[in-house]
């Protein structure tokens, strides 16, 4: 246990109050901040769940114009092919029928037999008839009473369709076309980066696609479930991986029913995200406009609450100081009203207390007056008391030296002994005075540690071994012969915690050493097996006249001197005593005073054992 407790850090409350104005701003940033941030995430699902609405409507109202325009494509040119089949009009006599089979793409048409031979070639060249492969494919398909429309083959290199019609004499019609009349209906619906419009045959493969590669090679897209749903005839809404574009898309689908085609109005998924991001953008500025003016109240409002909280604070470090005429100054306008009312209450304490303050120190001024007569008056009394006591003494040796018998020799031993303890008793009171003296300062001489070790034995170890308690010493070799340090104090430490082992000690061990804790400290340890000390007791054993036992039937007699002979002779050293007790075990003590090795020859009366033991007379 150190008796000297550390003091607390007096900026520690500045320190917190500072930072309270940071918390209370940061506080009031967040409670606007979070909800910010939630209505902006929701925007932003509301916005994106409003675009996603918006074309699921608008993209499958698009198809399906796609579609009816495919539509009315297709009944036009096989009601024309139709027209064609059923009369015997020489279309390259007629140019108005044949610029009108050029708008759909037919750039040629010609007559087969059942052996696949042409028969005639009513426009174009009898090359772009389709091989004997395709031509079966299109007899088996073939009726009289309606043309129909192929999908999509490649021929040449060139995507190619076919509008056929068997005629009333058995014979098959065909007209062959290309695909520019889709490709320039599917260019013309774009929208955003990526929305576009897509084209697909009865089988699956591309009539016509923003990427022209697919175009060219007919692409074969059946793979794709919304190409299998458009070919199955559906009409809908969903959602798919492109690869070209390797992006989530968007599509509204449907189908033309004259031929079977799909048509279907893809956009990426992120285009929505962004369409919707427009939205929430506007409103991140609106709500990053709203959180400058919150922050700027914020910073505001908590000012309003730490200024003042700082000047009462800076007021209380002042007070702790020990500036007791500090006050609370005006908190300004725009306080709150509590901290206002806390101002004037701390204010009127600290009237109060200054007034309580002023009383107290003229009663402690009055009370060290008091004990200053008190201390003089002992010291006075002590001193009369040790004239008579040496001169009873004095006689008592005198008497003992005449011609007395036995028992009379007894009560004379009584005498003196009562006598020896009660002049014990008044050095202590004398001690504890001249230690308590505002005049008193160290002193220094030579000091031999193992010499005063000695005597200390002599006079502790034989009232130690009576009772049967082992008592030992020890000083270590790292202590100098001679040391430099205030004699009297030095020896008033180790009698008095020696004397106190010994005294509370009935069993085990008294244990005394010395030793240099640093080049320029003496340590002194006193370690017993006693009675021990109750940790409540510990915080005022070294004040004076303090006993842990103090009725009158208590087993050990004494002032209550000695321990606080130890802590004044340790503070004016400059040294630290330190204690560790438990009760009904044992006490160990500590001292560290600072002490000047010694290199020279001790005097001729340090080495005197005559000289020694008057110069180590003890007082415990």
């Amino acid at each position: 246990m150190i008796l000297k407790r550390p003091s607390q850090p007096q900026n520690m409350l500045m320190s917190r109050m500072r930072s309270m104005r940071t918390f209370i701003f940061l506080a009031l940033v967040f409670v606007v901040l979070a909800p910010m941030a939630l209505v902006v995430q929701n925007r932003e699902r509301v916005a994106f769940e409003r675009e996603l609405a918006k074309v699921e409507q608008a993209h499958l109202i698009i198809a399906q114009n796609l579609a009816s325009s495919m539509q009315r494509f297709a009944t036009d040119l096989t009601t024309t092919f139709e027209f064609l089949s059923r009369s015997e009009i020489d279309i390259q006599n007629t140019s108005a029928l044949s610029d009108l089979l050029s708008v759909y793409g037919v750039y040629a048409v010609a007559e087969l037999d059942e052996q696949s031979t042409v028969i005639r070639g009513i426009v174009g060249s009898p090359n772009s008839v389709p091989s004997s492969a395709i031509v079966r494919q299109l007899q088996a398909t073939a009726v009289a009473t309606e043309a129909n429309l192929s999908g999509v083959y490649q021929v040449g290199g060139q995507p190619t369709m076919y509008v056929y019609q068997k005629t009333a004499s058995g014979s098959l019609l065909i007209g062959t076309m290309d695909t520019s009349y889709v490709r320039t209906q599917q260019k013309q619906i774009a929208f955003g980066d990526r929305g576009h419009a897509m084209v697909v045959d009865q089988n699956g493969r591309v009539l016509g696609h923003p990427k022209q590669q697919w175009t060219d090679i007919s692409k074969d897209a059946s793979g794709l479930e919304v190409v299998q749903r458009m070919v199955s005839r559906q009409t809908g809404v969903m959602q798919f991986f492109s690869p070209p574009l390797q992006a989530d898309m968007i599509a509204g689908y449907t189908f033309v029913p004259a031929t079977g085609w799909g048509v279907m109005v893809p956009q990426p998924i992120s285009e929505l995200h962004d369409a919707a991001m427009v939205e929430v953008k506007e409103l991140i500025w609106t709500l990053a406009f709203l959180f400058v003016l919150a922050s700027a109240v914020a910073w505001v409002l908590s000012g309003l609450i730490v200024r003042p909280l700082k000047k009462i604070s800076q007021t209380v470090q002042d007070v702790q100081s020990g500036n007791i005429s500090a006050r609370v100054p005006d908190l300004g306008k725009g306080a709150p009203l509590e901290l206002a009312s806390l101002r004037l209450l701390l204010n009127g304490v600290m009237d109060e207390w200054s007034q309580n303050r002023d009383m107290l120190e003229s009663s402690l001024e009055a009370a060290k007056a008091a004990n200053t007569h008190k201390a003089h008056a002992i010291s006075v009394l002590s001193h009369e008391m040790r004239t008579p006591l040496n001169g009873v003494l004095g006689g008592a040796d005198l008497l003992k030296g005449s011609n007395l018998d036995r028992k009379q020799l007894r009560y004379l031993d009584m005498i003196i002994t009562s006598a020896h303890s009660l002049l014990d008793h008044v050095n202590d009171v004398l001690e504890i005075g001249r230690l308590g003296a505002k005049h008193n300062s160290p002193t220094s001489s030579q000091i031999d540690i193992r010499a005063m070790f000695t005597e200390t034995r002599k006079k502790y170890a034989r009232k130690s071994e009576a009772k049967g308690v082992r008592f030992s010493q020890t000083v270590s070799e790292n202590v100098p012969r001679l040391i430099v340090a205030d004699f009297a104090k030095v020896r008033n430490i180790i009698a008095n915690l020696t004397s106190n082992a010994v005294k509370f000690t009935d069993q085990g061990y008294v244990d005394v050493t010395a030793k240099m804790s640093a080049l320029d400290r003496l340590s002194l340890t006193v370690k017993d097996t006693g009675c021990g000390i109750p940790i409540e007791d510990l915080g005022r054993i070294f004040e004076p006249f303090s006993m842990v036992d103090a009725s009158f039937n208590r087993q050990q007699s004494g002032t209550g001197l000695g321990l606080s002979i130890v802590k004044l002779s340790v503070e004016s050293m400059g040294g630290t005593v330190e204690v560790q007790s438990t009760d009904g075990v044992g006490s160990t003590f500590r001292v560290e005073v600072p002490v000047t090795p010694f290199d020279g020859e001790p005097p001729q009366a340090a080495t005197s054992n005559t000289s020694v033991s008057e110069a180590y007379a003890l007082q415990v």
